[in-house]
């Protein structure tokens, strides 16, 4: 990883403005969420999708025969059918 360093400035509500080659090298595009992490003296700037990505997987050894997905995926269908039979009722009290 090359190391740059750049001068800003920040402004009066605390913004700066991070300078047009890194946005470029770094992918940064306007309306991205970042993610600051404070350490001791200085801070951080991460993008909330790299963040997330680094997170991918960590629960997995905690329980390796759980498959998240498939209950996600159930508790999904179950609400479904709890929302289509409540319709059913509302339709069938209106009749």
């Amino acid at each position: 990883m090359a190391h740059e360093r750049f001068t800003v400035h920040v402004g009066e509500r605390g913004r700066f403005v991070v300078p047009a080659g890194v946005r470029k090298r770094l992918q940064l595009d306007p309306g991205d969420l970042l993610v600051i992490e404070e350490e001791e003296d200085r801070f951080i700037v991460r993008k909330a999708v790299d963040v997330a990505q680094g997170f991918r997987g960590y629960l997995r050894d905690l329980e390796p025969d759980r498959d998240l997905a498939a209950e996600l995926i159930a508790e999904r269908r179950e609400e479904m059918e709890r929302e289509a039979a409540g319709a059913e009722l509302r339709t069938s009290a209106r009749r």
